[in-house]
């Protein structure tokens, strides 16, 4: 167990955020999507890249079933960043996640989730197009840049 913390204490942080964002903020989705992400890395001795990583994380969400994320009644309350990517697409969302958390390259992208490089680019767009549209600029810009931050 203590290898396993090792090996992916480094993506540890990134894993979540990405997982919980698409989660919805459930923690004990965040926490299967880690394990799983991590899991098949480790058993088979590959060793823990932020590209192997990529890969692993994007098969973990697509396949550990996502919570149920209710759709509240429209407020005055605008939706936080967590609740618009929960809700988005997974097709728009998980290229997002591992560009924008994870940090991989739009060819890392397309290479792990068996694509072409223009249509990562055309996926991330609609993601962040939909994120501007939901939060407006500036709530969206200050979401993708805490994305980037150390946590």
């Amino acid at each position: 167990m203590e290898a396993f913390t090792t090996a992916s204490a480094p993506f540890r942080a990134h894993v979540y955020t990405a997982a919980l964002w698409y989660g919805g903020s459930d923690r004990a989705y965040a926490d299967r999507v880690y394990r799983r992400t991590f899991a098949g890395l480790f058993a088979s001795g590959d060793e823990v890249r932020r590209m192997t990583t990529g890969r692993a994380l994007a098969t973990a969400l697509l396949a550990l079933e996502r919570p149920h994320v209710i759709h509240t009644v429209p407020t005055a309350r605008r939706p936080d960043y967590s609740e618009v990517v929960a809700l988005m697409a997974p097709d728009h969302a998980i290229p997002m996640l591992l560009v924008g958390v994870l940090g991989l390259s739009y060819e890392q992208v397309a290479d792990a989730l068996d694509l072409r490089h223009d249509e990562v680019r055309r996926r991330v767009f609609l993601a962040r197009d939909t994120i501007v549209r939901r939060l407006g600029l500036a709530a969206a810009l200050h979401a993708e840049t805490a994305a980037h931050l150390p946590v």
